[in-house]
């Protein structure tokens, strides 16, 4: 567990600004999946099944939060920015953390898949899958993205 813990996601660099959050929180999560392209796809593979308690428990929450350092916390922080800047809109059933949550699941869907299948570029398929799903909540989006 310590591949992934022993990066804290808090104060990474990013060079995306805010205005274009989902290359911005794309940029955030290819710190992780290019970790996990270091450690290779058979090891990845193992560690990355619903039977691994410690996968679940720092890719989930407890008590409604996501454990501070981590990549879903760094991101909802980033979202968090973009609604009070007026770059996305929320519905207003929706919170930060939903949207947080959602990319969380959007890029462990794309890591299985690259788990599963040897041509899937995983960083080109988590960046279009990424921005496809943060342009339905970016205000202004602009249509030759």
């Amino acid at each position: 567990m310590s591949f992934i813990t022993d990066i804290s996601f808090e104060g990474a660099e990013l060079s995306c600004p805010l205005s274009d959050i989902g290359g911005r929180i794309s940029e955030l999560y290819m710190l992780l999946v290019e970790r996990y392209m270091r450690f290779g796809r058979e090891f990845v593979r193992s560690f990355y099944n619903p039977c691994n308690k410690i996968l679940s428990a720092y890719m989930g929450e407890s008590e409604g939060s996501f454990a501070a350092g981590t990549v879903m916390a760094r991101s909802e922080h980033e979202l968090m920015s973009a609604v009070s800047e007026g770059i996305i809109i929320l519905p207003r059933n929706m919170t930060v953390h939903d949207l947080a949550a959602d990319i969380c699941m959007i890029i462990k869907g794309c890591v299985f898949e690259w788990c599963l299948n040897d041509s899937v570029d995983v960083k080109e398929l988590s960046g279009r899958v990424m921005r496809s799903y943060l342009c339905g909540y970016i205000k202004n989006f602009p249509p030759e993205l």
